[in-house]
């Protein structure tokens, strides 16, 4: 019973870290991930010609 447990816990901890894993590989093309926005941006952002086209943020 213990035994079954054990590898209950171990199988969720490598589906966490593999999601997470996922997660971050995914995220990693977008250089603004996790910013709140910066004044700059929003400069930007107000001040560009085409409104659809994607705004290359600089990473901090």
């Amino acid at each position: 019973m213990q035994e079954i447990i054990v590898y209950a816990i171990i199988l969720c901890s490598l589906v966490y870290v593999a999601r997470h894993l996922y997660k971050a590989m995914a995220r990693s093309a977008d250089p603004c991930e996790g910013c709140p926005g910066c004044d700059i941006k929003k400069e930007l952002l107000k001040n560009r010609k085409n409104p659809r086209s994607n705004l290359p943020c600089s990473r901090k």
